[in-house]
């Protein structure tokens, strides 16, 4: 609660000023819910003022959802309607210095018509979504709700990110040893293949060495018949001449 100070005078012929009898009315402007989420209807209540003008009136501080309605002696000819906002404070407050505001918005009347602030003020960021879309040359403010259900939201939020961050440093895990698996199954595989290599070239290289003593070996046949070709051929032509010399005979 915030206490407010409120004092009403009237000028007096002596150039002196007189307390003003009367009642001053204090109304929320709409139900709203407080911080201990009870519902505060907009029922009004009054303050009488002493016979020296004076009161003070402890009111709840205003938040988004809404801000105070003064009737300043009420029902009287100088009856005169305030809206305002009530600061939280530990301290007395004068109720002439409260800001007044716009009753749809909570925008401080004496910013509400300039140019270089042109601004509205909602409860939640639910209502601030189409307050901005109807207003689109406005700008929209509202306060964050850090409440307690928030507060287990994210910590909800925060305990699925550390099971995740587990579950995939898990798996990163079990892919890191797979991949040693593997590497290691790509390893013997080279191996194999390079030993499979080794052989093939060796058996390569003895069947060219067995090729070429073949090679020379049917050279050295193929002389060999050529040499007893040539020799059957002598000796043909050494009997044929004998044969012919009987017969001259």
């Amino acid at each position: 609660m915030t206490q407010v100070h409120i004092s009403i005078k009237k000028p007096l012929a002596d150039g002196t000023l007189a307390g003003v009898a009367g009642v001053v009315r204090f109304r929320p402007v709409r139900r709203h819910f407080d911080t201990e989420k009870h519902l505060v209807v907009a029922e009004a209540f009054e303050l009488t003022l002493d016979d020296k003008g004076e009161g003070t009136v402890d009111l709840l501080p205003t938040t988004p959802a809404f801000v105070w309605q003064v009737v300043e002696l009420a029902d009287t000819p100088l009856a005169f309607t305030r809206y305002v906002e009530v600061p939280s404070s530990q301290t007395q407050v004068e109720y002439a210095d409260l800001v007044d505001v716009d009753p749809a918005t909570g925008q401080p009347l004496a910013v509400a018509d300039s140019p270089l602030v042109n601004w509205m003020l909602t409860g939640s960021q639910t209502s601030a979504e189409p307050l901005s879309a109807a207003n689109p040359t406005k700008l929209v403010l509202y306060f964050a709700d850090t409440t307690v259900s928030m507060a287990r939201e994210v910590m909800e939020s925060l305990d699925q990110l550390k099971a995740f961050a587990e579950t995939n440093a898990a798996t990163v895990a079990a892919m890191k040893t797979r991949a040693v698996s593997d590497a290691g199954v790509v390893s013997d595989a080279v191996a194999s293949a390079s030993m499979v290599g080794e052989h093939a070239a060796s058996v390569r290289a003895e069947i060219d060495a067995k090729g070429s003593q073949a090679a020379v070996a049917i050279d050295e046949a193929v002389a060999s018949v050529r040499d007893k070709a040539a020799q059957a051929g002598s000796d043909l032509d050494a009997v044929q001449d004998t044969t012919a010399a009987t017969v001259e005979d």
